[in-house]
Formats: C-alpha cells, sequence, structure tokens
C-alpha cells in the first residue's frame, strides 16, 4: 500500500469525530464519482444533559481497502459490526437509537483517484442515509454523487465477501457506560 494511503488512514479517526466535512461546502450540483475503495463506515449519536451537548461514536472501523478492518464499537452495539464485511443498521435498531438520544447519523468515506486533489488519489468522508449506509460494505467499489455534503450510492460493485473476511481485523470493544459516565448517558444503550 502507498505510504500516502497509510498516512490518510492514519489521520482518518482524528480527522472525523463527528463525521463531517468541516470547512468543506460544494457550491455545484451533483458530483458523480467512482469510490475505488470503502475506508470508513461509522455511526454517531448526540445527546443534551443539564444544557451541554454531547457526541460520539457507537462504531468506527476504518479499512485500507485491501486487508485489514479496524475501529472501536461500543460493546452494547458489538453485533452491529460482526461480521466486519456486513455492516448494517436495522430499522428495529435505528428507531430504539432515535428514542435514545437527539440525533443518529450515518457517516462513511470512500477513496479513490476521483477524490483527491490535483495530484491523484485521495478519500472523502462525510454523512450518509441510512440506506445507503447498508448497501455498502468494505471491499465494495460504488459510484457516488455527492449531494448537499453528503453521499448518495448510485450503484454498488461488491467485492469478493470471502476474500474481505480473510483480512485481518482490529476491532476493540468499549463499554459505553464506563465512557459516558457523568455525561447523561449513564444507564447502558440496552437499557
Amino acid at each position: 500500500m502507498p505510504a500516502t494511503r497509510r498516512a490518510l488512514l492514519r489521520t482518518a479517526g482524528t480527522l472525523l469525530p463527528a463525521v463531517g466535512l468541516a470547512g468543506c461546502t460544494f457550491t455545484s450540483g451533483p458530483d458523480t464519482r467512482s469510490a475505488e475503495y470503502l475506508q470508513l463506515k461509522a455511526v454517531t449519536v448526540s445527546w443534551r444533559r443539564d444544557g451541554r451537548s454531547y457526541e460520539d461514536q457507537l462504531f468506527k472501523l476504518l479499512s485500507d481497502g485491501e486487508s485489514e478492518i479496524r475501529g472501536d464499537v461500543a460493546s452494547e452495539y458489538a453485533e452491529l459490526t460482526s461480521p466486519p464485511t456486513e455492516i448494517t443498521v436495522s430499522e428495529d435498531v435505528h428507531d430504539e437509537l432515535e428514542r435514545a438520544f437527539e440525533t443518529v447519523r450515518y457517516g462513511v468515506g470512500f477513496c479513490g483517484d476521483e477524490f483527491g486533489t490535483g495530484d491523484g488519489h485521495g478519500c472523502l468522508n462525510t454523512g450518509i442515509s441510512r440506506a445507503d449506509f447498508n448497501r455498502v460494505q468494505f471491499g465494495d467499489r460504488a459510484e457516488v454523487t455527492v449531494v448537499d455534503n453528503a453521499f448518495r450510492i448510485e450503484s454498488v460493485e461488491e467485492g469478493d465477501r470471502a476474500a474481505v473476511r480473510e483480512w485481518g481485523t482490529d476491532v476493540r470493544e468499549y463499554d459505553w457506560t464506563e465512557r459516558h459516565s457523568g455525561r447523561g448517558r449513564d444507564v447502558s444503550l440496552a437499557d
């Protein structure tokens, strides 16, 4: 893997705590691009308590598109990322999240030559609908349109799921309740 792609993946986690496009706006019409691979899948939630706003990701997984998937997941929702080749959020789980949190946002990141600036390969991470989030998986290629600072999937070319299952995985679980004790989410998400 090119060193620049590795550097980009290392920084993706620090650049996207809320899966947004800080400082980026699109002023033209829809922009269709060919994504060579999916590098990020994340679900971000927010809530308010005692006049303060909080935000965190239930999970954030990153991939180099060739050989690995790594990231973090709240242990209460670990089943959403297992196996990491089929990460979807059902309508029931989505409804549960909407009852528990003020907002629920889905985010993905795509990479390829059409996402770079003048020198080629680059990546773009932004929001996506739950339906399109469910539609694309690690190992897939996709045609995507960027509309109103969000991806819309035009088509998906499914990758080799068996090959992706052989990739190295490092998905660490964390305890949501412990992480957010005192921040208004003291109870388990499963309650």
